[in-house]
Order: structure tokens, then sequence, then C-alpha cells
């Protein structure tokens, strides 16, 4: 259940873009001059209000992913080997990213088809593994290596979550999201 919540986190990270680009879309500052209640006024823009909260739920992710390899319950591990992956992040915006913002959010019944379309792409992703190849979360630094590394707890190699520039003989804090993945961070006591 850990790797699946996980997941979840992550993808709705992965959308940070997608929230954006609709606030900005669906928001109604002609509303701002007009002789009307600040009800009616929000009223307008439920819906950009509604993309805003996630793009600040977004932020409480973020802090909080950064924050989950304290207390690990697992030893550090030893970098063997490594090799940066480069997914096609320009296949991923133009296959998932695009089609979504091109949906006009205009009542009830769109919000409802984008919201289908975002958990059709969530369980795609997950059974493929691309969730983690995801260039918007490239821009906010995330990096993804596969490695060969000393520990038996998980399999070798194995594909790393991390925000951190790494390199052969690293000694990384890690959490295991499942049998392929892990997320880490390099180990500032190095216990090698």
């Amino acid at each position: 259940m850990k790797s699946l919540w996980f997941k979840i986190k992550y993808y709705i990270l992965s959308l940070w873009v997608l929230f954006l680009i609709e606030v900005v879309i669906t928001l109604d500052v002609s509303v701002v001059g007009q002789p009307m209640s600040w009800i009616d006024k929000l009223q307008s823009n439920t819906i950009a209000i509604l993309f805003a909260v996630l793009v600040v739920v977004d932020l409480f992710i973020w802090i909080n992913l950064r924050r989950s390899i304290k207390g690990t319950p697992y030893p550090p591990i030893c970098i063997k080997s490594i090799d940066e992956k480069n997914p096609d992040y320009l296949i991923f915006l133009t296959t998932i990213v695009m089609p979504l913002i091109a949906i006009e959010i205009v009542g009830l019944r769109s919000m409802l088809v984008l919201s289908i379309l975002i958990v059709v792409i969530f369980l795609m992703l997950v059974k493929t593994d691309l969730i983690f190849a995801n260039p918007t979360l490239a821009v906010l630094g995330f990096r993804f290596y596969s490695i060969a590394h000393t520990s038996e707890r998980i399999s070798s190699p194995v594909s790393l979550i991390t925000k951190q520039a790494l390199k052969v003989n690293d000694s990384i804090d890690w959490l295991k999201i499942d049998d392929r993945f892990i997320w880490g961070r390099k180990n500032d006591h190095d216990h090698r």
C-alpha cells in the first residue's frame, strides 16, 4: 500500500504544470472590476480556485517527498554502477500532458472528463513504469537512475529516483517503492 500511495503522490506532483496552466486558462480576471459580490466573483472562478488549491497540494507533496527519506528503516547502500536514465520527454509531453491541457474546462462534464483521463493515465503509467519518467518532475530537479548496489534487501540493478547528482561509490539512504524502484538521497554520513 505504501508503494501505491507513493506513486499516487508522485503522479499528483507530476501534474503541477497542468494545474498551473488550468489556473491561467480558467481564471476570470474580468470580474475584479465588476459591481458584484465577492461570493459571485469567487463562484465565477470556482474551477480556477480548485486548480490553485491543487497547485498548493502539489507544493505540500513536494515538501513531503523531500522529507520522506528521513528515518528510513533500511541501511545505506553503496552504488557500484550507475546509469542516468533520460526518458523521451517529448513523447511524454505530446501524448500525455498536451491532450490534458487541450480540454477546455467549462463545467462539471468537462471536469469529469479531465478527472477520468487523469485516473486512466495514472493507471497506464503505473502499469508501464513510466510514472517516474516525467519531464515536469525533471523541471523540479528529480533525477532517474539505474544502479547496481551492495544491498541484499532489494534487487540489483534497481531504478532510483532522487534529487541529487550521484556517482559510483556514493552511499545513499533509500526507501523501497516496489521491487524495481527506490527513492533515495546521498547519505550525509557515508557509511561505506
